[in-house]
Formats: structure tokens, sequence, C-alpha cells
């Protein structure tokens, strides 16, 4: 599963970018395999075609496999995201594919293996502690933004008052499109998103009760 996309192409030419880019395959009969000698190289699946003359590998900063746990993934790629981040740098971490090829299972995680998600925000809370000492001060804020069907929606924005007490109960179920928030592209900033509610966080459980609210409100389906 990337964490960012970037350019891979055949045969092991690789596009250099400022993120790095990780496959994970999730399938049991995939028509794709982590190559043996190369943790880089992900080689196409021979009974995916007759003409083995067509057969071609790509290459990625990181291959994983399916035997491959989110805590391998996490500590091989993705802590050194969020190490850059506690310095000071903008980091992120996506995951791309196909319906049922594993984002949601890599980013939340399951109730016996902890996701992306929890395992960064508990590392960054771990590095601000280990920092105390330092002259550094810092401030976590958290926003939750879902796009879905092209309509922006803030996913910790308080839901719009109704008299209704119907109404009011199916509130988080039926969030408005956010007229308030804005992406755009500046020449001085890059992608920017303006007009998110940002709530201001002491510890990790702080994150996970707001991750919770905005999960309740996400469209599903």
């Amino acid at each position: 599963t990337p964490a960012k996309l970037s350019t891979a192409m055949p045969g092991g030419s690789h596009a250099e970018e400022d993120a790095a880019v990780l496959q994970q395959i999730q399938q049991q009969k995939s028509s794709w395999t982590t190559h043996p000698d190369d943790k880089k190289r992900i080689s196409q699946a021979i009974h995916t075609t007759d003409n083995l003359d067509r057969l071609v590998d790509y290459t990625f900063d990181r291959a994983y496999g399916p035997s491959d746990s989110t805590d391998v993934l996490y500590d091989e790629s993705i802590s050194q995201i969020v190490s850059s981040v506690v310095d000071g740098y903008h980091g992120s971490i996506f995951c791309y594919g196909q319906t049922s090829s594993g984002k949601t299972h890599t980013m939340s995680g399951s109730r016996t293996e902890a996701g992306v998600v929890r395992m960064a925000v508990q590392d960054i809370f771990n590095r601000i502690q280990s920092q105390q000492q330092s002259n550094r001060e810092y401030l976590v804020r958290v926003s939750y933004l879902e796009i879905y069907n092209e309509q922006i929606y803030d996913l910790l924005a308080p839901a719009p008052s109704s008299p209704s007490r119907f109404k009011a109960s199916l509130q988080h179920h039926h969030l408005p499109p956010s007229t308030s928030v804005r992406i755009f592209e500046s020449r001085t900033e890059g992608v920017v998103v303006r007009g998110l509610k940002e709530e201001i966080v002491q510890c990790p459980s702080d994150v996970f009760a707001l991750l919770d609210i905005g999960d309740s409100k996400r469209k599903v389906g």
C-alpha cells in the first residue's frame, strides 16, 4: 500500500521524488509477488499471461508481501516521515488502491493490530515527550476532512442545529457539505486547505476520540 504516490517504471527505472513509494501485496493469489532477492521489486505472476516475454518487474522504494505486518511497514518506511514532521517538515501518508486491497486495514488497523494512523499518533507524542528537556514547544492540532462525490465534508464541524428531535438524532449520519472549506493551490504554500475546524490535543487519547467522532460522520458505500 503506497505511502505517497511517485513514479515507478517497468524494468527497474524509478523517477526520483520527495516521497517514499511503498507497495504492499494483500491478495492470496495476486497478479504480483514480491521479488525473492530484492525487497524493492514486485514481479508479475506467471499465471497472468501465456507470453512469458511480456512479464515485467516494477521497482518501488520498498515492497511488502502478505506476510509482512503493519509494524514492519511502519518501522521501515513510515516512522521516518513522522520523525520529519516532529522536526518541522510537512509529511503525508496515504493509501490508494482498488476496493478490498487493504487500504482501511493498513491505515486503521483491527482489534488485534494497530494501523498506521494510531501508530503515527502515538509516535508523535512519544517523540515530543522525549524532547521535554529541549527548548522546543509543540502545539498539536487535529482536523479531519473527507472528500466524497466531489463534495468536501469537515468531519469535526458541529452539525447544524435543528428544531426536530428526529433530525437531531440523525445529524451525525447526514452531515451537509462544508461550504466554508476551500482547497486551492498557493504559489508560496503549495496546496492549502482553509476553513477546517481544528482541535488542539494534549495526548493520543484526545486524537483517538476526535477520530472516532469523525469516523461516525464518514460516508460509507
